[in-house]
């Protein structure tokens, strides 16, 4: 995961790196924004599906990723998701994931293994459909 996202650093709670953090996890990022409809919907589906999936596996994170419009829309958005870990708004890195991950449109989830191997970019329909990811 640190050839990933490194020394970027994530929030939830505290200002942290997601070297840190996420070492060893299996990481859903969501590539969303507040002005999607879509994406508003599916959020409600991935904070229910995140919040059983750690229950049975707490090894697993979700990073949003905003193509919010402002900080402030993102940090408003932020208020009706669960406790994820986020990109600081506008940060740099968005584009270089977008493009990693080729993010063709949001809501988007991919999920990544704890070495940092992609293991689906189709985790929006897996979890919508399936209620599961690939693993």
């Amino acid at each position: 995961m640190a050839s990933i996202l490194g020394t970027v650093p994530i929030h939830k709670n505290h200002n942290l790196l997601a070297k840190d953090v996420l070492a060893g996890k299996l990481v859903l990022f969501y590539f969303s924004a507040y002005w999607c409809p879509p994406c508003r919907r599916f959020s409600k589906i991935l904070k229910k599906f995140y919040i059983e999936c750690r229950l049975l596996r707490p090894d697993v994170e979700v990073v949003f990723v905003s193509s919010d419009r402002s900080e402030q829309e993102m940090r408003e958005y932020l208020s009706i998701q669960a406790e994820w870990y986020y990109l600081p708004f506008g940060h740099s890195s968005i584009p270089d994931l977008s493009r990693r991950f080729e993010v063709g449109g949001i809501p988007c989830v991919v999920v990544v293994s704890p070495s940092g191997d992609v293991i689906s970019t189709k985790g929006r329909h897996e979890i919508e459909f399936n209620g599961e990811t690939s693993e």
